[in-house]
């Protein structure tokens, strides 16, 4: 699952057209079309839930809120999403994490 924000004003006009968060996340977002802010949460295998704040006005975006995992370096890591096909040519989506020092198509070196 791969996530985008565009943000449109009510005209249909183009406000931003990205949104700082992890390519593979799930996604959740608060705004009201009289406000001039917008918070998004996104939750990924490396990120446990960060809360985004975005103000409109200004064009900032800055980190609300974030869960952190005591020992856990998430830019250690990478995150991907691959796709295999399966024996009757379904193609089935799999996401492989895994820190950027191993190779993973070769994790033993």
């Amino acid at each position: 699952v791969k996530n985008k924000i565009t943000l449109l004003d009510l005209d249909g006009k183009l406000i931003k057209d990205k949104f700082e968060m992890p390519e593979v996340a799930s996604l959740s977002i608060s705004a009201h079309h009289k406000q001039t802010e917008i918070f998004y949460k996104f939750t990924s295998f490396l990120y446990p839930g960060t809360v985004m704040h975005y103000d409109i006005e200004s064009g900032k975006t800055t980190k609300f809120k974030e869960t952190i995992v005591k020992g856990f370096k998430p830019e250690d890591y990478v995150a991907t999403q691959a796709f295999f096909e399966s024996k009757d040519k379904t193609k089935v989506p799999m996401f492989i994490v895994h820190k950027k020092a191993i190779d993973p198509k070769n994790p033993k070196g």
